[in-house]
């Protein structure tokens, strides 16, 4: 792992060399994205904890391109690990569709007119005339 100047840019570049001969393409790997009710507040996140943490953990790497599967593993494992531990996720709020309850007097009527309307309406917008004007009133 080589981490060069910052190049006239305030990212720092990191190249990697791995032995490629030593992948296995059988082998499954890991899904990486994470759950959508996972994601990170990365606007209240601690970067100089992030940076310190990885560097850190990078200075205690013995060798690498051993084995590039366990590489890349021990890799994202270096940077997960820095993220829990410096980047807060954001708070689970209920949704819309889990908090919302309809009235008891709304029923299936009420959902067609309502549906109903809302054609009407956009059929006016699309020709004003006389007739879709009174339609959608």
């Amino acid at each position: 792992i080589d981490a060069m100047g910052s190049v006239g840019s305030d990212h720092l570049p990191i190249f990697m060399s791995f032995n490629t001969a030593q992948i296995n393409n059988d082998q499954t790997t890991t899904n990486l994205r994470s759950e959508p009710n996972n994601k990170r507040n990365f606007s209240k996140a601690n970067w100089n904890k992030y940076t310190n943490i990885i560097d850190e953990e990078i200075k205690k790497l013995e060798s690498i391109n051993q084995n590039i599967t366990t590489d890349i593993h021990y890799l994202y494992e270096i940077m997960n690990n820095a993220a829990e531990k410096a980047i807060p996720r954001f708070n689970k709020t209920p949704s819309m569709s889990n908090t919302f309850k309809a009235k008891s007097w709304w029923n299936q009527n009420c959902s067609r007119a309502v549906a109903e309307r809302r054609l009407a309406f956009k059929q006016f917008k699309l020709n004003m005339t006389l007739h879709n004007c009174n339609k959608y009133q």
